[in-house]
């Protein structure tokens, strides 16, 4: 195992890592991704939206995390993993911003497919590396045992 760096902060630097990663997951899955079931039956009431119309915002939503998740990969190896998750938080928080501006179904759809861009991206690029079991995580893992 190969020796540490020191540091001047006064607490180890995987903590940040760790909280960092949590605060992505909540904005990428908890606000980008299952906050739509919360909001959909409310914007339907106020929009006027069909059932249909909600089905197809929520696959649209679906769409966007898959395209994010296909070409991510490709992505990453061009602009590096920190840059890639900053850019879909980035699209996922200003796109969930521009939803409460939005007023009708193909304005609301096309967000949607950018929030599940954002969050896809987001998502699947942090838990990717702590599943690849990258060496980082497991040398962070037993420092601090």
């Amino acid at each position: 195992m190969p020796p540490f760096k020191t540091s001047r902060l006064p607490f180890y630097y995987g903590w940040i890592i760790v909280v960092t990663g949590t605060f992505g997951t909540i904005a990428s899955l908890g606000f980008g991704r299952f906050a739509l079931g919360m909001l959909l039956p409310s914007m339907a009431e106020t929009l006027q939206l069909s059932y249909s119309q909600m089905g197809f915002i929520s696959t649209g939503n679906f769409f966007g995390y898959l395209v994010a998740v296909f070409f991510g990969g490709m992505i990453i190896a061009r602009i590096g993993q920190r840059l890639f998750v900053f850019l879909c938080l980035l699209l996922a928080g200003i796109t969930m911003a521009l939803l409460s501006r939005a007023e009708t179904f193909a304005a609301l759809l096309a967000l949607y497919v950018l929030t599940g861009m954002g969050s896809g991206g987001a998502n699947v690029c942090s838990a990717g590396g702590a599943a690849a079991g990258r060496q980082d995580i497991w040398w962070w893992a037993a420092a601090t045992r």
